[in-house]
């Protein structure tokens, strides 16, 4: 798990539209989206961002989300794979060539 210096620094060098998207007004509606589909408490909300960060400076790879979902949320793994999917299509798909397959 990085740093949140660590991870303002990495998304500060990103490329400038991968930049524009993540600070959208569009995204921190897709957050509350999956939020309120999966049920996150108050107390999951840090460590979704958290996640979702690494996903997006390429700490945390795609293959891997399930399992960091798990461990950081306590979520089991039925949860965790459909926040996963929700993450991937709602958050992660318009960063698809940014940060690779996201669709596989």
């Amino acid at each position: 798990m990085l740093s949140s210096a660590v991870i303002q620094q990495r998304i500060a060098a990103l490329p400038q539209p991968v930049q524009d998207y993540l600070y959208s007004e569009k995204v921190g509606a897709l957050n509350v989206r999956i939020i309120d589909r999966n049920g996150l408490t108050e107390e999951q909300e840090p460590g979704l961002f958290g996640i979702l960060s690494e996903v997006t400076v390429k700490e945390i790879g795609l293959e891997h989300l399930v399992p960091e979902i798990t461990a950081r949320l306590g979520l089991d793994e039925s949860r965790a794979r459909q926040l996963a999917a929700d993450i991937a299509g709602y958050r992660l798909l318009p960063l698809d060539k940014w940060l690779g397959d996201v669709t596989g």
